[in-house]
């Protein structure tokens, strides 16, 4: 279940950091085109609707940011629950099948610890997952750049082998 659970939590993560990485691209382009263009719109008399513009779109971001973050810490919280709640019902199964009397203190805490070491391999083996669909999300925002094709001119001429030197 505290598996079942982590998939969900990457799907939702990488849906909330798609969508926050689209905003915050469209919100940092915006910005970098209104400092650019800061003397135009004090002529045109329009840096308060850009400014609004901006303001809007920022909160936009920081809504999906937020929003991303609570549902994260929402299925982690669930994740961390259902993880304690597995390993009490593998402990009393262990208990009922073997009988009350055959599990001492030792074995007990010998079986959690067993247990609690299985379920933060797991979390790590599951986070590296998480990390490798992050890695695919910005691998989408760059596809674009990555695969057009550079401009060259072909009737340049050539110059020749290079040597180093000035002349």
């Amino acid at each position: 279940l505290p598996v079942l659970l982590h998939g969900v939590e990457n799907l939702i993560q990488v849906r909330k950091a798609r969508e926050a990485i689209a905003l915050q691209a469209d919100l940092s382009g915006a910005a970098n085109q209104a400092l650019r263009s800061i003397a135009k719109l004090r002529i045109a008399g329009a840096t308060d609707r850009v400014l609004a513009n901006l303001v809007g779109r920022h909160g936009d971001y920081r809504n999906v940011f937020y929003g991303s973050r609570l549902a994260e810490a929402f299925v982690r919280t669930v994740n961390m629950v259902t993880a304690q709640l597995g390993m009490l019902a593998i402990y009393l199964s262990v208990e009922f099948l073997f009988g009350y009397d055959k599990l001492l203190p030792g074995d007990f805490v010998a079986f959690f610890v067993a247990l609690g070491t299985l379920n933060g391999g797991v979390s790590g083996l599951l986070n590296a997952v998480t990390s490798g669909l992050m890695a695919r999300v910005f691998y989408q925002r760059l596809e674009p750049i990555l695969t057009t094709v550079t401009e060259r001119r072909t009737d340049s001429l050539n110059p020749g082998a290079l040597s180093g030197r000035i002349e």
